[in-house]
């Protein structure tokens, strides 16, 4: 029987090809897409976060799983290849 290893997800494309704008650019009230290894990200899947502020290449987030299963916290990052943003659709 062959072993089903799970995929890594491609968040930023599926983000895309469903309608949402996904950019380079960091944005406050965005999605951040690390992908593996950047930043910590986990080697296999990459991580994603919530951007509460951008102050030119410096990013505050707010995440979870970081620093451990069901771990909650914020931390402040330098925008570099390897992050992308999924920009939240404006309100109606």
């Amino acid at each position: 029987m062959r072993s089903q290893r799970p995929q890594r997800p491609n968040r930023a494309g599926n983000a895309r090809a469903n309608g949402w704008t996904v950019t380079y650019e960091p944005h406050a009230h965005a999605m951040v897409v690390f992908q593996p290894g950047v930043h910590g990200a986990n080697r296999t899947y990459g991580h994603v976060a919530w951007v509460t502020a951008v102050r030119g290449k410096t990013i505050d987030i707010v995440e979870m799983n970081y620093k451990g299963k069901y771990v909650y916290n914020t931390r402040t990052v330098t925008d570099m290849s390897g992050m992308q943003y999924i920009l939240a659709p404006k309100a109606r």
